[in-house]
């Protein structure tokens, strides 16, 4: 049965909510679950801090609110 983890794979200080982290959550196959081998489907992101951000009227894309806003693009 494949394996389903969430990592961290940014963090930042959007200024909106501290600290924010951009989270994916990856799908293994059954027997490998080793980031090293590089073997995984991201099957979601999200940010951490959403939910508040959402609930203070504070809008990015991860919140669903602001698409024109990402801070997390590099």
């Amino acid at each position: 049965m494949a394996v389903h983890t969430w990592h961290v794979v940014a963090k930042v200080n959007c200024g909106r909510a501290q600290p924010a982290e951009l989270l994916e959550e990856r799908v293994y196959p059954a027997g490998l679950l080793d980031d090293a081998t590089g073997l995984f489907h991201v099957r979601a992101q999200r940010c951490a801090q959403a939910e508040a951000c959402r609930e203070a009227g504070r809008g990015c894309r991860w919140t669903g609110l602001n698409p024109n806003y990402d801070p997390f693009e590099a």
